[in-house]
């Protein structure tokens, strides 16, 4: 720029750069407030691990209790989905997301609903979708319903707190075994005299505080059988405080009785449910040996009823912490009052079922009776009736005697209180207790819900200080964990990025004085980096952006486009102080020469993020920071550049003592000189060297062509999930025994990998769950409904970094050793996907909507070919279909004319074979705020099994005789579909698998594509092929990215148009975004990295990196051009003024992904890898290419004119 401009620059220019320098006291004020401005801001911002995705999913449950899956299917879930579709923002069906799915299962219904991604406020949608679902309620079967509409499926957790039982003290256990033994040893003795001296015990112990009622009602049958079965002689039960045994006589010692005790309590009370509280049974015959055997088999110190008042006091407690929100409670077993009856003691008295209900429910109320008016008061009456306790109902008046005695309740049977069974849920808690080893005990889990906007580490403080108060109120033995610790994963994570972002800026600014050679311009960069962050930060807090590992990896990715400005403009006032002006004018007047150049560089890299708010669902909301806090950053760095820059520059900066060298010394001398040399000949040679960089293009893209593709790594953390899918019949207790197999396999496991060194440390606990999962505590995520053949495991590791070496190892081992249960072991996701891979069949036929045998039948045969198919890939392992096989159901079918003639119905046989054997409800014990249920249950003694069903007496509910069930109806054991599944209101199975360790989903599918085209060929109409589970994702999200990229590149090139007014310049400018793509892709493959979802935005983000370093180098060719230079010396000139701005920003740039390369884990890697091979070639090859470019389009082209004289060079190849 000549000197004439540069004056009139000085006299017309005012500018914030001018106004900075020239009010210093105004300038040190907005550098203060800044600062303050970004410390308040970082302060007050909330800070989390991840980004908020917002669930917007909800749940419906309908019980039909005895409707079969077909009928639940037709009658239940079909209404239930027509009702839902009703609502206008449900999800549009797609392989990567669901709108309405659904199981139907033998009396019970579970839809699910997706709204979609566009939904701000679900709460609105999902109340309207309850009003809808609250008047199907009227219009269901007799007997199904309610509808239970749960809109709060999706929240998150921000800490899981275990509270579980200690094992009893072994002082208390010794003091306890000396009981039981003097009891049995007063049996013996009895037993004695009459010469019965081999004798055996089986002693059950429960915690102090528990109940033997019922269980002695077992125990004493079991001893019956005991002498029925010819096993044993003479037993007998002794029952004391808090334990129960039964003593015998039996051939084969207590081996043999612990065998027949292991089956007889398998078969006739089902495994586990005999009591909850109930330790392991103890089989001993030395008395002497009791003590060190219960000391082995001791069990829990609390019950379950204690465990739940513990939980709910600790559960009020924090519901009053200003932080939290709600608290949700896992894992407690309802309690149920049993009348435990003889049928044959109501027949005798000839007692109607539904008299029962009635006299319970007629002295049962709360009811007022009036109001008695006493002078100018009035008096309120209260009749007496509700129950008190249990003795209260077995004192109820059932009828009376022909004497006209009463017949009260607890005559008819026992009345007692204890769990309902089978229990629905069961929480355990596994941990390492110093002198016992591993223990597993009984456990109640709390969610705990953070309040929307608070911070997190307040959260965690106000959430322990309240424990911590409420610790004089809880015995000192109770165990209380947090089992899943958000505030201590946030600090931990927002700790680990910060300290990366310390590190690149530390790197950036070593390489700055490298760069400069000269501290005080270094000083000057170090200075701006703070101050940019400060406003970035500030700006942020402004829009509502929060810190996590999104918001703060973006910082650091934007930390070498931070010092862009700062350098362009501090190299831009020392040559305006090299050109002599006083360093009141260079520093406003250097960064004002640019300020177009930059303001477009700018505006270009944010046009280039700012499309990344348009990803769409889950993706889109996890990355929704990384644009706003981009576009932060970078207007930040501009205001800063233009502003605290050139105020700070005059104070710091001062011009060469010794004088640099000149241009024409810099075309001919050092690394600039040889860069001139090279860039003649490249200018002189262009059509050649313009073929040589394509086909190094084309290698870089050939490489990438090659690259394994996934869509979104795992979360490298310390807990890990295990999901357990047992067989569709198994019970709860059964499930609960799966998940304690699995839980010593797992301690095994660990402990042998530590052993070797293949893990750094060991494991810290493990939380089972059985009959569900444990509450959403990542958000990530995805609970499963409660089911009873379901389970899950929650393992904390004490080192994170073990996880991704344990999961791999833990899960061959449990595959083997679990045939028939299905076990799925998942590190927690960075973006949710339940399977890998997964093909679904789905049946779109309208018509056939019964589904009859020859379509099941059918639809069964070709998802077995279908997941054939799959198995012979070499990658995959652990595939399967989630159509359950077919289950045996006892089918009672009752012949209505017999059973009227007897004045009976088909709802006295379900009644009858409820009662007998789960219980039936006949009214409502209030026990302070808890409604606890009153069943009636027959003896276990009088309870049918399989081969004997038809024995079992059905009394009618009005009608004072009875018959056995088999005089009525015929009794058939069958196999049938006990599970439906459909998704957007059609039928669908899936099937699943997993790549075998070191392969990839994309490479199992691919390996088996052409069987699945060949197998969907000859589908029969009305059945599809839909692929779901991450190619699907990966595709649909390359997509979307391949959309924000089409968007970027067209705002850039507009942007570009806007500052050069010319269609050519632009294209040139854009031509070494394709070097940067192939540089990406030969990192990503040098670093056998695959190509995921984040090294494809990394690509994208490259664009306006490598562009507005391109346009501030075209904005010196310009300015040289209007100097009158020569074309080739105006290009490498260009180059040369601009070598060391760029390679410095460049430098920092790399040097700032490092530390993000290393401690960012699986998630950031791929895209620090794509950035930092993408920049180097573009910067490289853009150093020469963009030359080579323009002189084509100058000499050979003509499309761009030159006004002025081309180099001799230049002029003969022309």
């Amino acid at each position: 720029m000549s000197e004439a401009q540069d004056q009139k620059h000085i006299e017309e220019t005012r500018n914030l750069s001018r106004y900075s320098v020239e009010n210093a006291p105004i300038s040190w004020l907005l550098v203060l407030l800044t600062v303050l401005f970004g410390v308040y801001g970082y302060q007050a911002m909330p800070k989390q691990k991840d980004p908020s995705i917002p669930v917007r999913a909800a749940s419906v449950i309908t019980a039909w209790p005895g409707a079969t899956a077909h009928q639940v299917e037709q009658l239940v879930t079909r209404p239930i989905e027509e009702t839902i579709a009703e609502n206008s923002n449900i999800h549009p069906p797609k392989p990567t997301e669901f709108g309405i799915k659904s199981i139907s299962l033998a009396g019970l219904s579970i839809v699910q609903v997706n709204l979609d991604e566009s939904v701000t406020q679900p709460q609105i949608d999902f109340s309207d979708i309850n009003l809808k679902l609250d008047e199907l309620n009227h219009k269901l079967p007799q007997g199904a319903g309610p509808i239970n509409f749960n809109s709060g499926f999706g929240n998150t957790a921000a800490l899981m707190l275990t509270i579980a039982s200690p094992l009893e003290r072994d002082v208390i256990v010794d003091l306890r075994s000396e009981v039981v033994v003097e009891a049995l040893e007063r049996a013996r003795f009895e037993y004695g005299v009459q010469g019965m001296r081999d004798r055996v015990s089986l002693v059950v112990m429960l915690p102090t505080k528990a109940s033997i009622s019922g269980l002695d009602r077992i125990m004493h049958v079991f001893a019956d059988a005991l002498e029925t079965n010819s096993i044993g002689r003479g037993a007998q039960v002794i029952e004391g405080e808090a334990f129960i045994a039964v003593d015998v006589e039996i051939d084969g010692g207590k081996e043999a009785l612990a065998t027949y005790a292991k089956d007889w309590f398998g078969t006739v009370v089902g495994i586990g449910s005999y009591h909850p509280d109930a330790w392991q049974p103890v089989v001993v015959e030395d008395l002497n040996d009791l003590k060190a055997q219960l000391r082995e088999a001791v069990g829990p110190s609390y019950t379950y009823r204690q465990l739940g008042d513990y939980a709910d006091l600790v559960a009020q407690t924090l519901e009053g912490v200003h932080e939290v929100s709600t608290v949700l409670q896992s894992g407690l077993i309802k309690e149920q009052v049993f009348l435990v009856y003889s049928q044959e003691r109501l027949v005798e008295l000839g007692i109607p079922v539904d008299s029962i209900t009635e006299a319970l429910n007629s002295t049962n109320i709360v009811a007022s009776g009036g109001t008695l008016s006493v002078g100018s008061n009035n008096v309120p009456v209260f009749p007496s009736g509700n129950f008190k306790s249990t003795e209260d109902i077995g004192r109820v008046v059932v009828t009376t005697e022909d004497n006209g005695a009463p017949v009260y309740l607890n005559s008819l049977g026992d009345v007692y209180s204890s769990y309902e069974s089978p229990p629905r849920l069961l929480n355990f808690y596994t941990r390492q207790i110093e002198g016992k080893g591993w223990v597993r005990t009984p456990s109640v889990t709390l969610a705990v819900q953070m309040r929307k906007g608070e911070q997190i580490s307040v959260f965690g403080e106000k959430v322990s200080q309240a424990l911590e108060q409420l610790s004089d109120r809880l015995p000192e033995d109770l165990e209380m964990a947090k089992t899943s610790n958000q505030p201590r994963q946030v600090e931990e994570n927002v700790a680990l990025f910060v300290e990366a972002l310390y590190e690149a800026i530390a790197l950036v600014v070593l390489v700055a004085f490298i760069g400069f050679r000269d501290w005080r311009a270094s000083l000057l960069l170090m200075i701006s980096i703070p101050l940019t962050l400060a406003m970035s930060f500030g700006s942020a807090y402004l829009i509502g952006l929060d810190i996590q590992q999104v918001s703060v990896a973006t910082l650091i990715i934007a930390l070498g486009l931070l010092v862009d400005d700062p350098v362009v403009a501090s190299d831009a006032i020392k040559r305006e102080l090299v050109a002599g002006q006083p360093r009141g004018i260079a520093a406003w007047l250097g960064p004002t020469k640019l300020a177009r150049a930059i303001l477009f560089a700018t505006l270009t890299n944010v046009i280039a993020y700012i499309p990344f708010v348009l990803l769409p669902g889950n993706t889109g909301d996890f990355l929704y920071s990384l644009p706003l806090m981009m576009a932060c950053a970078l207007i930040s760095s501009r205001l800063v550049s233009m502003t605290f820059m050139p105020f700070l520059g005059f104070y710091i900066l001062r011009a060469p003592v010794e004088a640099p060298p000149t241009i024409e010394e810099r075309r001919s001398k050092g690394f600039t000189g040889w860069y001139y040399r090279v860039g003649q000949r490249a200018i002189q040679h262009r059509f050649l060297v313009l073929i040589l960089v394509f086909i190094l293009m084309l290698g870089g893209f050939g490489l990438g062509r090659g690259l394994k593709v996934s869509f979104f790594p795992t979360d490298v953390q310390y807990l890990f999930t295990i999901d357990v899918w047992a067989p569709l019949d198994t019970s709860v207790p059964t499930t609960a025994e799966i998940t304690e197999h699995l839980d010593v396999l797992i301690r095994k496991t660990v402990e042998e990998a530590h052993a070797n060194g293949t893990i750094d440390m060991g494991l810290q606990s493990i939380s089972s769950f059985a009959g569900g999962g444990a509450p959403r505590f990542w958000q990530t995520l995805t609970p499963q409904v409660s089911q009873r053949y379901y389970g899950q495991i929650v393992v904390e590791m004490m080192d994170k970094q073990d996880t991704p070496i344990l999961v791999p190892i833990l899960q061959k081992v449990v595959s083997s050793e679990l045939p028939g249960v299905w076990v799925d072991i998942k590190e927690l996701q960075t973006n949710p996907l339940q399977y890998p891979v997964e093909i679904a069949l789905a049946w779109k036929d309208s018509e056939n909507s019964h589904w009859d045998g020859s379509e099941v039948e059918l639809l069964r045969s070709l998802v077995f070919k279908l997941q054939q198919i799959i198995r012979t890939s070499p990658y995959v392992e652990r595939a399967r279909q989630d159509w359950y096989r077919e289950h045996y159901s006892l089918n009672i079918d009752v012949d209505e004319d017999r059973a009227g003639m007897l004045g009976l119905s088909s709802r006295d046989v379900a009644r009858s074979s409820q009662a007998a054997l789960t219980g039936y409800g006949l009214s409502t014990f209030r026990d302070g705020r808890h409604n606890i249920p009153i069943v009636a249950l027959l003896r276990p003694e009088e309870r049918p099994q399989i081969s004997n069903f038809g024995t079992l007496y059905v009394a009618g509910s009005k009608a004072q005789d009875g018959v056995p069930l088999s005089a009525i109806a015929d009794v058939s054991l069958d196999l049938t579909t006990q599970l439906i599944r459909r998704q957007e209101h059609f039928p669908r199975v899936s099937v699943i698998g997993f790549p075998k360790p070191g392969f990839l989903a994309s490479e199992v599918m691919d390996s088996i594509q052409g069987q699945l085209d060949e197998f969907e060929s000859n589908l029969p109409p009305g059945i599809s092929i839909i692929v779901g589970g991450e190619q699907a994702k990966a595709t649909e999200g390359f997509g979307n990215l391949l959309e924000v990229l089409l968007i970027s590149a067209l705002g850039i090139f507009a942007a570009l148009i806007f500052q050069f007014r010319n269609w050519v310049k632009p294209f040139i400018v854009l031509a070494g975004v394709p070097f940067g793509f192939a540089g990406g892709m030969t990192a990503l493959a040098i670093m056998g990295a695959s190509f995921s979802f984040m090294a494809f935005l990394g690509l994208v983000a490259l664009v306006g990196v490598i562009v507005s370093h391109i346009i501030v180098l075209f904005d010196f060719i310009e300015e040289m051009h209007d100097k009158g230079e020569p074309l080739e010396q105006a290009l490498l000139d260009a180059g040369i003024v601009r070598l060391r701005p760029v390679l410095i920003t460049v430098g920092a740039t790399v040097m700032a992904l490092v530390p993000l390369a290393i401690h960012g884990g699986p998630l950031w890697k791929p895209l620090c890898y794509t950035q930092i091979g993408g920049l180097l070639v573009a910067t490289v090859i853009s150093l020469l290419i963009i030359p080579v470019i323009y002189s084509i389009c100058v000499l050979d082209l003509k499309i761009i004119k030159w006004k002025g004289p081309v180099s001799k060079t230049a002029a003969e190849v022309e």
